[in-house]
């Protein structure tokens, strides 16, 4: 709390403020070491539960000690309000009401605020006669991070002064260089420098120019010209990637909303964590509290706010311990009190030597003063980039000094907006954007001389294939409990409606057909086999692209390969895809009353269960290869539905074999409707089976009188052989093997399964959702 009286602004309580511990527990820092962490919490439990609040009515650290003719903790605007003329600093009026005793813990939030509030004692320089332009407290006689890299306060930690590494002319490592950066799409020329315990932001025009760089920055994106140093070293893309930390916009967010707080945070730190997990648990609690998310601690991701899904983004990033990290877009659509809570957790981390490069759009003057660097960007070219405290100084020079009582962030990055709401406007907006630009290039027209060499940062531990496959089980059989399960349940729940509905269509048909004139049985696997399953199918699809949808966020931060997510998925979904089909099979054949009246054994039900089973998971191979391959639910249902379509068409029952096209008998040959209904069909059109279900029944042509007296006769069993050599159906029609039609069944079905999951398996591994992806964009940007 005593950062914001730091930066005049209001009482504000930080998030969970009610969980405190003790101040001498410590984050992690480089090399094992731990830093400072955000503390100074407030002991009981604020008006809200677990977001931030501002309260100027009760303050604990100054109850008795606030003059009765002054409000606690005013902001600048409250001084102009009541037309006084502020003699000093606000923080310094903060300072005065803070206890000794806070003062003097070395890691609470009092020590932070008052760390240089000693520079503005009443004997030094007073700011009664300062502008009214607010760019002036971007200044040099502002408290600056720039001029802490170097000569740290006695209040910080040996540890923070240990983990900058300073070369022999006084250079800051880790310290990242960035010369005539051009990345796609758009951004070219950039060039910017941070060095430990910078936080610098970066402001642009288009958030997607932002994203861009950051994403280059992070080693996701490729560069197409201009170089990065890290210490003096030049670096490759996968070595950014294995440095830096990036979290992505909250759009791209690599979070799965069916997992809670805690398990993300687990999942995370398994796939890309420390080199040290001695104390990873407790690593997460402290994240986990520090950042607020105490409260929802067991909650899913799909029930927090959007400022906690930030914050839990920014801890599963944290996790890594890397030297650098890169924010891209962290506080889009964050109120004022979150991201400034957020931005000075991020000031504190890096303070314990990182380095912290996020985006901004755009910041309040509080928030962009606690920023130690500067990079401007205006269609894709460098307006500025460099400290702080230069950007009212440059832009003054140009002739743009900032108007009095106007946030410089705001003025400045309008000035470099491009104005489209006339011909005049954008002419006129265009030429000052690019004369702004060229000022710039001509000012930095020679690149700036590199670091000199030193040892690289220590990279972040990534998990290796044999660790990627048991997190990724534990995470579908354990961190994604009980979403999943109730998934499965539900799925399950639709297989046996399903499966009674079919059956109360066809209840029992050997006793409704005994003659085999309606050809019900047929009509019944028919059903089973292509029209009954399409819910399950589509429900099946829906899941998929929504785990792709996760995965690929996952992915696209490295933290395990495609091959063994789709081997992982498709592995655990065989056991409850089994159970879904036999609630879909079992209820409507038993109700339908097939093979009740055979004499032999039981034998025939396991064989049908068997045939079907096979059957089912070729036609949901299909359904996983069309969900990998099309980027839209809509795409998958339909390509699915055509190909069933055309299979099905030709599988004996929908149309007679005899009607069939010349031209379209050749899908016979792979479709798995016709491979089965003659295996289903010999065992139903038996003679045994028939004589059983027909010998009860009597037949009226069959009258004989006997004696005077009319006999009625049993009916003679129907030839069932007949009603298969009508349907083209015999041993001796298979499409597959004529004569061992049954082992041809069972390979062919094997093959299938195995074909389209193949198929499934190049689709993801090659990401085919790019195809489509960018055919997307380029329309959105034509």
């Amino acid at each position: 709390m005593y950062t914001y009286l730091k930066f005049g602004l209001p009482r504000v309580f930080p998030p969970n403020a009610g969980s405190q511990r003790s101040h001498n527990r410590q984050m992690g820092g480089p090399g094992g070491g731990r830093g400072r962490v955000n503390r100074g919490y407030r002991e009981s439990q604020p008006i809200g539960g677990a977001s931030s609040g501002y309260d100027s009515s009760d303050n604990e650290t100054t109850r008795g000690r606030v003059p009765p003719n002054l409000r606690k903790f005013r902001s600048e605007s409250d001084f102009r309000q009541l037309g006084v003329v502020p003699t000093s600093r606000p923080s310094s009026r903060a300072h005065g009401n803070i206890p000794l005793a806070a003062l003097k813990q070395a890691n609470s939030r009092a020590s932070i605020a008052g760390t240089h509030l000693n520079h503005h004692a009443p004997n030094s320089r007073h700011y009664g006669n300062r502008s009214h332009s607010e760019a002036d407290l971007l200044g040099p006689d502002t408290y600056d991070y720039d001029s802490r890299l170097y000569a740290p306060s006695r209040a910080r930690s040996d540890q923070v002064l240990l983990s900058r590494r300073q070369s022999p002319l006084g250079l800051v490592y880790p310290n990242i260089q960035v010369h005539s950066l051009d990345v796609s799409p758009g951004v070219r020329g950039v060039s910017l420098q941070a060095k430990a315990g910078d936080l610098f932001a970066i402001m642009a025009t288009s958030q997607k120019e932002g994203t861009a760089l950051t994403e280059a920055l992070a080693g996701l994106r490729d560069r197409l010209a201009g170089e990065i140093l890290v210490n003096g070293q030049h670096i490759t893309q996968r070595g950014l990637r294995d440095l830096c930390g990036y979290v992505p916009a909250p759009d791209r967010a690599a979070l799965d909303p069916r997992m809670s707080v805690q398990s993300t945070l687990s999942f995370h730190a398994s796939l890309r964590g420390p080199i040290d997990r001695s104390d990873l648990k407790e690593r997460i609690d402290i994240l986990i509290e520090d950042l607020g998310l105490t409260a929802v601690r067991t909650a899913n991701v799909s029930r927090l706010t959007h400022s906690e899904r930030q914050r839990l983004s920014v801890a599963c990033q944290l996790l890594t311990q890397a030297s650098v990290l890169v924010l891209d877009q962290a506080t889009t659509s964050m109120d004022i009190f979150d991201t400034f809570f957020l931005v000075e957790y991020l000031r504190q981390w890096c303070s314990s030597g990182r380095i912290v490069i996020m985006t901004l759009q755009p910041p309040t003057f509080e928030i962009l003063s606690m920023c130690s660097g500067v990079l401007l960007l205006s269609g894709g070219r460098t307006v500025f980039s460099g400290s702080r405290s230069d950007l009212p100084r440059h832009m003054g020079t140009l002739g743009y000094p900032c108007p009095p009582f106007k946030n410089p962030a705001d003025y400045y990055l309008d000035l470099v907006t491009l104005d489209d709401l006339s011909a005049a406007a954008m002419l006129e907006s265009s030429a000052r954007i690019d004369s702004l630009a060229s000022a710039w290039e001509q000012v930095n027209a020679e690149l700036p001389i590199g670091a000199p060499p030193a040892a690289m940062p220590n990279f972040t531990k990534r998990a290796g294939a044999f660790k990627q496959i048991t997190t990724l089980c534990k995470r579908y059989i354990v961190y994604k409990q009980p979403g999943s399960l109730l998934s499965w349940i539900s799925r399950l729940i639709a297989a046996a409606v399903l499966s009674l509905c079919i059956g109360c269509i066809f209840w029992d048909v050997p006793a409704t057909d005994p003659q085999l004139l309606q050809n019900d049985r047929l009509g019944y696997h028919h059903c089973i086999m292509a029209v009954a399953f399409w819910p399950l199918l589509l429900l099946t699809i829906r899941d998929l692209h929504e785990d792709r949808e996760h995965a690929e966020r996952e992915i696209a931060l490295r933290l395990y390969s495609r091959p063994l997510y789709i081997i992982v998925q498709s592995v655990l979904s065989v056991m409850p895809s089994l159970c879904i089909w036999l609630a879909y099979l079992l209820p409507a054949h038993s109700m339908a009353g097939l093979y009740s009246y055979t004499t032999s054994s039981d034998r025939g039900i396991y064989i049908y269960m068997g045939y079907m089973l096979l059957y089912l998971m070729a036609i949901q191979a299909l359904a996983l290869f069309a969900a990998h391959f099309f980027s839209a639910k809509t795409n998958a249902s339909v390509f699915t539905g055509l190909i069933m379509l055309a299979v099905s068409s030709v599988g004996g029952y929908s149309i007679h074999a005899a009607s069939i096209p010349t031209f379209w008998t050749w899908v016979q040959v792979v479709s798995p409707e016709r491979w089965l209904l003659p295996v289903l069909a010999e065992d139903e059109y038996s003679a045994e089976t028939i004589a059983n279900t027909a010998g009860l029944q009597l037949c009226r042509n069959k009258q004989v009188q006997h004696q005077e007296i009319i006999v009625q006769q049993p009916c003679p069993p129907p030839n069932g052989t007949q009603i298969l050599a009508d349907h083209l159906l015999l041993p001796r029609d298979h499409a597959l093997d004529p004569k061992n039609m049954h082992e041809a069944t069972i390979i062919g079905l094997c093959v299938a399964a195995c074909l389209l999951f193949v198929l499934a398996f190049v689709a993801f591994s090659a990401n085919t959702w790019r195809l489509f992806t960018r055919k997307k964009r380029s329309a959105r940007e034509r």
